[in-house]
């Protein structure tokens, strides 16, 4: 139908035109609000904002469709947490150990490999879960 879809993601704009070629992507920059603005102004038809910022914000009664994984797969490691400390300084490495979520951990260590196995960065159209 011709739908101009916003979105600054190479990955989402990857799956858009794998699922309807006939819809246009066009970079799409700005926080939320901006984002938000230039949609009520008609500058795009429509535009994908991750609803988990959006409810971070009290701001997920703008979202109109949520899509599950079948629709648009997210990036490697999205909403992983990571913290990083020396490696020597063992008072914040014991605390930075009990937030560790082993089973997150084994998954994000799983689709970072992926992402390296296929030379990806966070520039390239890589989804994974």
């Amino acid at each position: 139908d011709h739908s101009v879809i916003g979105t600054a993601s190479l990955r989402r704009q990857a799956q858009i035109m794998a699922k309807n070629p006939t819809l246009k992507c066009v970079n799409f920059r700005g926080n939320v609000q901006t984002r938000l603005r230039k949609l009520d102004d008609g500058v795009v038809d429509a535009t994908l904002l991750a609803i988990a910022g959006l409810k971070r914000m009290n701001m997920d009664g703008c979202a109109t469709s949520v899509l599950d994984w079948g629709e648009m797969l997210p990036a490697v490691s999205q909403g992983a947490i990571g913290i990083q400390c020396r490696s020597d300084d063992e008072r914040s490495l014991k605390y930075i150990d009990a937030l560790n979520h082993p089973e997150t951990k084994t998954c994000v260590d799983c689709e970072r490999a992926f992402l390296e196995a296929l030379d990806g960065n966070c520039k390239t159209p890589i989804a994974g879960q």
